[in-house]
């Protein structure tokens, strides 16, 4: 049973929407479900800091932990229990899967798909606690406003409905503006085109402390998906004293250390980078690169393309670094990475048009006609609120979460949307194997020996960035001669790189009088291992 089956329970029950508490009651019992028995094919993989890891695979020649492996993280953000949810899933839908469809059996018999649901399970009770609110942190709590006192004034659920909502009200010095598109959202104001705002905006909540701000010094913490090195924010409270400054933070990057077969990272949470392409680098030479590297942006396009059609993956917005563990994955550590946020909700009919009979422009236009045609509308219209301090204060808003909340009929459609991801990714690792190994007799008891080493699969062997920040390992290539003597040629090859479907023709000379038995073989963190053996009688 994994270790962070409570916290799961205290994740899942509070119900993210009135009305939906009946929906999650199932749910739960099939998560707790699955994650106590083992599955045939899964086996639990201790990680450090006391997290639990699921490492899925069939069987096959070599060891479930020595192959080149996928890594699924979720629950970096408390909030996103979506992505907690599918991800405690996936073990058992990725072995169903693998029922049905021989090329997903075919591949997680030589490869390994590892989950880690619950990275940091005291913040999963940390969130469970209070009124519904997004809290994307781990608890660490600070000052804020610098005034002495630690989380004296946070969000307060004023009218009682278990929800942090919206709060705004009039104000003549404000910076919001009624939007143009529906008067039931706001947008800053843009002062270079004249426009000035007549509204403040903040969270539901009153002035506890009395210097005459609104929850600005609230439950204190660290959102663990930007406290990686890489784009780390200095400064700014959230992202942590240092980089990586929490326990799960470093766990996961000492797991991705010290476990070399890891070779590609998929993290489900509020970020995405499938939706849009990630930009191409342009800080070439520079230490802290921006983007793909030029030469990685021939493999992540199709990826990203075949990734975005299983995932419905729409309405994408640059993967600008912040600090975010996908990003030190691929730019730190060379590895692809993936960020998918799960809930891709947004598909409006072509001719979708807002109640003034505008088309929708912006992001939130879009959420505000999905809420509307929604069953559970996520969208709750402003109401009056009697407030201490701020006159004619509304509630209202975007309920928290609904963003990414899922009922039962569209979880099952995730799951199965990221079993199809999860093995696009696991089907597109490099394979490196010996190809024709073959002898020429050259006379004199002299053989020419060629063996052709091959790349199969949409990756490269390493990728342009693994090469620059040289975090791959080269391909070893071994000969071994078992009679006769090497004439010419390298007992042990380093390959440094293999691109997509490429081959590279490796050659030695050996001198034999007997039997001609020669093996060849490759070693590979992230590609797996092969051999081959030729025996040749001499006459």
């Amino acid at each position: 049973m994994c270790s962070f089956n409570r916290w799961m329970v205290l994740l899942l029950l509070p119900a993210a929407l009135v009305a939906q508490t009946d929906r999650d009651l199932p749910l739960v019992q099939g998560v707790l479900q699955a994650l106590q028995r083992p599955h045939e094919g899964a086996i639990l993989l201790p990680v450090r800091a006391g997290v639990d890891g699921v490492l899925v695979a069939l069987p096959g020649e070599v060891p479930a932990t020595e192959r080149p492996c996928v890594l699924v993280v979720a629950g970096l953000n408390p909030d996103h229990r979506v992505g907690v949810q599918v991800a405690a899933q996936l073990p058992q839908a990725l072995l169903a899967a693998a029922k049905e469809d021989p090329a997903l059996a075919e591949c997680l018999a030589r490869c390994a798909v590892e989950v880690i649901a619950v990275p940091a399970p005291d913040a999963l009770e940390w969130a469970a606690r209070g009124a519904l609110r997004e809290a994307r942190a781990v608890p660490a709590p600070m000052d804020d406003d610098n005034d002495g006192l630690v989380d004296e004034d946070g969000p307060e659920d004023m009218n009682g409905d278990g929800i942090i909502a919206s709060m705004r009200a009039p104000d003549d010095d404000g910076v919001w503006r009624i939007s143009d598109e529906d008067p039931r959202l706001l947008v800053k104001a843009d002062a270079s085109k004249g426009e000035r705002g007549a509204w403040k905006l903040t969270t539901e909540g009153i002035d506890n402390d009395g210097d005459g701000l609104i929850n600005e010094d609230g439950p204190g913490g660290v959102d663990l998906d930007r406290n990686f090195a890489h784009g780390w924010k200095e400064g700014e409270r959230e992202v942590g004293s240092s980089c990586p400054s929490e326990v799960a933070s470093r766990a996961l990057i000492e797991h991705v250390l010290q476990r070399r077969s890891v070779a590609a990272v998929l993290v489900l949470g509020w970020r995405d980078n499938i939706a849009q392409l990630p930009r191409t680098n342009d800080a070439a030479g520079k230490r802290a690169p921006n983007g793909l590297h030029t030469e990685d942006v021939a493999w992540a396009k199709p990826l990203t393309a075949s990734l975005a059609k299983v995932l419905g993956a729409t309405d994408g917005v640059e993967d600008t670094a912040d600090g975010g563990f996908h990003q030190w994955a691929y730019a730190q550590h060379g590895l692809p990475a993936f960020a998918s946020r799960v809930a891709y909700r947004l598909e409006l009919p072509a001719d979708s048009k807002l109640p003034s009979g505008k088309a929708p422009e912006s992001l939130e236009a879009k959420w505000l006609l999905q809420s509307d045609a929604a069953v559970a509308q996520g969208f709750m219209p402003w109401s009056p609120c009697e407030h201490p301090t701020w006159k004619g204060a509304e509630l209202g808003g975007f309920a928290p979460l609904w963003k990414v909340h899922l009922d039962a009929a569209q979880l099952a459609a995730a799951v199965k949307a990221q079993v199809l991801a999860v093995a696009a990714i696991a089907q597109a690792l490099p394979r490196v194997g010996v190809g024709k190994l073959a002898s020429k007799d050259l006379g004199a008891g002299l053989y020419e020996i060629t063996a052709d080493i091959h790349c199969r699969g949409l990756l490269p062997m390493a990728t342009a960035q693994a090469r620059a920040t040289r975090t791959a390992r080269p391909l070893l290539v071994r000969f071994v001669c078992g009679t006769g003597s090497l004439v010419d040629g390298e007992v042990l090859t380093r390959l440094e790189r293999l691109g997509t479907n490429g081959h590279e023709r490796l050659r030695w000379l050996v001198q034999t009088n007997g039997t001609l038995d020669v093996t060849v073989s490759t070693n590979s963190d992230r590609c797996g291992n092969s051999s081959a053996q030729l025996k040749v009688e001499v006459r």
